[in-house]
């Protein structure tokens, strides 16, 4: 089967990632697709129109404004490729005007609470694949999830320390006292959030569910700390409330495959956090481990704790991040060209 794809220009916040590179649509118009792109789609991750032309793709361009221009824009268009979701006016315009059948690829947020995007494609008939939402190793280029959870791990990090150490509420810390950092999971996320914590010298306690895991990040100077997965959420909440009341940075990322994030930290448990506390909800795509926790905003409660969320922390590196993102691009779309039943990953 032969492709008609479309790479639109990301409209998320800050976005300046693009999903499919010159290189991989070169790849792919081999192969007999055709390759249409979004005017300076590119350019963020520093790939112009030209660099499109030159491997044989060609330029569409689109008012935001106009739903006769979307008509025009998914003209013959049946595969869409991108990043992330565009932001709402534009994706509640493109539902109406995308052709039906026509399919989208991408991170796709399936699991976010509050939002009806899912039922729109339905009623579109859309075909999704959040291509995130891929079980697969580590190393298999269509790991989406691996390839940016090790960014957003080490940055989220970061950026929680930059928030601590530059809020107005930083409270002194003792003299000899040091940035306490606790992290919840230990996937992909969690262990990149690790290694730059143990970088930091910070004294560090993982939250985790796995006993040899336990072991390696005993072995690396951090403490870890066994969450029994046949627990109920009240007491697992209790645990993990016993262990965050005296952090200063806290980032999770506890989620479980095809499953919504649980709830670990409720307001009960931000509430006893100290003054100026940073707690970064790195699974809210999944629905979110913190009471709260909204894409790309910074929310001071009463006792002055930060809970923030960055939807998209690699888009700080929007130049290797796209390259990673093209690769897992082009291999699910050869994939869905050669036999879309044997693709490991049901549309939503």
């Amino acid at each position: 089967m032969y492709f008609t794809i479309l790479v639109p220009k990301e409209t998320r916040a800050n976005e300046l990632r693009v999903a499919l590179i010159p290189e991989d649509a070169k790849q792919l118009i081999t192969q007999g697709h055709k390759v249409f792109v979004e005017h300076n789609a590119g350019v963020g991750a520093g790939f112009s129109d030209q660099d499109y032309q030159q491997v044989g793709a060609e330029i569409r361009t689109v008012d935001s404004n106009d739903i006769a221009s979307y008509k025009k824009f998914f003209k013959d268009i049946n595969l869409i490729v991108r990043a992330k979701r565009p932001e709402h006016t534009r994706e509640t315009l493109e539902n109406k005007t995308i052709t039906a059948g026509t399919i989208i690829v991408g991170a796709l947020d399936p699991l976010e609470k509050n939002s009806s995007h899912i039922n729109e494609y339905h009623q579109a008939k859309i075909t999704a694949y959040s291509i995130d939402q891929l079980q697969l190793p580590a190393s298999d280029p269509m790991n989406l999830l691996a390839a940016m959870s090790k960014i957003s791990g080490k940055l989220a990090l970061l950026d929680a320390m930059q928030k601590f150490h530059s809020s107005q509420n930083f409270p002194p810390l003792k003299k000899g006292d040091k940035t306490k950092a606790v992290l919840i999971g230990f996937g992909i996320v969690g262990r990149a959030a690790l290694a730059e914590a143990l970088n930091q010298q910070l004294p560090t306690t993982v939250i985790l569910t796995n006993e040899e895991d336990a072991k390696e990040i005993k072995s690396k100077g951090a403490t870890p700390v066994l969450l029994n997965k046949n627990d109920t959420l009240e007491q697992q909440q209790k645990l993990v409330k016993s262990i965050v009341a005296d952090a200063n940075i806290v980032i999770t990322s506890a989620r479980r495959p095809n499953q919504i994030a649980p709830l670990l930290i409720p307001i009960t448990t931000l509430q006893v956090m100290q003054k100026g506390s940073v707690v970064v909800d790195m699974a809210l795509s999944e629905g979110g481990n913190v009471e709260g926790s909204e894409h790309d905003v910074t929310h001071v409660l009463g006792n002055e704790v930060l809970v923030t969320n960055t939807s998209g922390y690699p888009k700080a590196m929007p130049v290797e991040s796209s390259k990673s993102w093209s690769r897992a691009s082009l291999h699910f779309i050869l994939q869905l060209a050669a036999n879309k039943n044997n693709i490991p990953l049901l549309p939503l």
